[in-house]
Protein backbone atom coordinates (compact mmCIF):
# COMPACT_ATOMS: atom_id res chain seq x y z
CA UNK A 1 0.00 0.00 0.00
CA UNK A 2 2.92 2.27 0.62
CA UNK A 3 4.00 1.63 -2.97
CA UNK A 4 0.65 2.98 -4.22
CA UNK A 5 1.09 6.18 -2.19
CA UNK A 6 4.69 6.71 -3.32
CA UNK A 7 3.79 5.99 -6.94
CA UNK A 8 0.90 8.49 -6.83
CA UNK A 9 3.11 11.20 -5.33
CA UNK A 10 5.87 10.64 -7.90
CA UNK A 11 3.29 10.60 -10.70
CA UNK A 12 1.96 14.02 -9.62
CA UNK A 13 5.44 15.51 -9.35
CA UNK A 14 6.43 14.22 -12.78
CA UNK A 15 3.23 15.51 -14.39
CA UNK A 16 3.81 18.97 -12.94
CA UNK A 17 7.43 18.97 -14.16
CA UNK A 18 6.36 17.79 -17.62
CA UNK A 19 3.66 20.41 -18.10
CA UNK A 20 5.42 23.43 -16.56
CA UNK A 21 7.84 24.14 -19.47
CA UNK A 22 4.93 24.68 -21.85
CA UNK A 23 3.49 27.54 -19.81
CA UNK A 24 4.97 30.22 -22.05
CA UNK A 25 3.48 28.80 -25.21
CA UNK A 26 0.10 28.05 -23.67
CA UNK A 27 -0.28 31.40 -21.92
CA UNK A 28 0.88 33.23 -25.04
CA UNK A 29 -2.27 32.01 -26.80
CA UNK A 30 -4.44 33.90 -24.29
CA UNK A 31 -3.47 37.16 -26.00
CA UNK A 32 -4.80 35.89 -29.34
CA UNK A 33 -8.34 35.57 -28.04
CA UNK A 34 -11.12 33.58 -29.63
CA UNK A 35 -10.70 29.85 -30.17
CA UNK A 36 -6.93 30.08 -29.87
CA UNK A 37 -7.25 31.25 -26.27
CA UNK A 38 -8.96 27.98 -25.36
CA UNK A 39 -5.54 26.32 -25.41
CA UNK A 40 -4.36 28.67 -22.66
CA UNK A 41 -7.49 28.14 -20.59
CA UNK A 42 -7.15 24.37 -20.91
CA UNK A 43 -3.52 24.59 -19.84
CA UNK A 44 -4.43 26.62 -16.76
CA UNK A 45 -7.17 24.14 -15.79
CA UNK A 46 -4.83 21.18 -16.27
CA UNK A 47 -1.94 22.76 -14.40
CA UNK A 48 -4.06 23.78 -11.42
CA UNK A 49 -5.70 20.35 -11.46
CA UNK A 50 -2.27 18.70 -11.13
CA UNK A 51 -1.11 21.12 -8.44
CA UNK A 52 -4.29 20.82 -6.39
CA UNK A 53 -4.18 17.03 -6.69
CA UNK A 54 -0.66 17.10 -5.25
CA UNK A 55 -1.91 19.37 -2.48
CA UNK A 56 -4.82 17.02 -1.78
CA UNK A 57 -2.41 14.08 -1.57
CA UNK A 58 -0.27 16.06 0.89
CA UNK A 59 -3.33 16.81 3.04
CA UNK A 60 -4.32 13.13 3.05
CA UNK A 61 -0.80 12.11 4.09
CA UNK A 62 -0.73 14.69 6.91
CA UNK A 63 -4.15 13.64 8.17
CA UNK A 64 -3.23 9.97 7.91
CA UNK A 65 -0.34 10.50 10.30
CA UNK A 66 -2.74 11.18 13.17
CA UNK A 67 -5.16 8.58 11.81
CA UNK A 68 -2.58 5.79 11.94
CA UNK A 69 -1.02 6.85 15.25
CA UNK A 70 -4.12 5.55 17.00
CA UNK A 71 -3.01 1.94 16.38
CA UNK A 72 -1.37 0.26 19.37
CA UNK A 73 -0.31 -3.37 18.98
CA UNK A 74 -0.52 -5.59 22.03
CA UNK A 75 -0.42 -9.36 22.43
CA UNK A 76 -3.97 -9.66 23.71
CA UNK A 77 -5.80 -8.79 20.49
CA UNK A 78 -2.95 -8.80 18.00
CA UNK A 79 -4.96 -10.20 15.08
CA UNK A 80 -7.76 -7.66 15.50
CA UNK A 81 -5.29 -4.81 15.88
CA UNK A 82 -3.36 -5.93 12.81
CA UNK A 83 -6.58 -6.06 10.78
CA UNK A 84 -7.47 -2.58 12.00
CA UNK A 85 -4.04 -1.30 10.99
CA UNK A 86 -4.36 -2.83 7.51
CA UNK A 87 -7.81 -1.28 7.04
CA UNK A 88 -6.51 2.15 8.02
CA UNK A 89 -3.59 1.86 5.61
CA UNK A 90 -5.98 0.73 2.89
CA UNK A 91 -8.15 3.78 3.52
CA UNK A 92 -5.14 6.08 3.21
CA UNK A 93 -3.91 4.39 0.02
CA UNK A 94 -7.34 4.50 -1.60
CA UNK A 95 -7.77 8.16 -0.65
CA UNK A 96 -4.48 9.03 -2.30
CA UNK A 97 -5.36 6.97 -5.37
CA UNK A 98 -8.84 8.50 -5.57
CA UNK A 99 -7.62 12.11 -5.38
CA UNK A 100 -6.73 12.13 -9.08
CA UNK A 101 -10.27 11.19 -10.10
CA UNK A 102 -11.79 13.75 -7.76
CA UNK A 103 -9.73 16.61 -9.21
CA UNK A 104 -10.46 15.49 -12.77
CA UNK A 105 -14.18 15.68 -12.03
CA UNK A 106 -13.83 19.05 -10.31
CA UNK A 107 -11.91 20.63 -13.18
CA UNK A 108 -13.73 18.74 -15.94
CA UNK A 109 -10.56 17.25 -17.45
Amino acid sequence: MLFVVVLAVLNRILKIYMIAPFAGLALFTLAAGGQTAQMGYSYIKTFFGYVLTALLIAVVIVISNTFIDTVVLDTENAAVRLLEYCLKMGAVASSVKMSDGVMQKVFGL
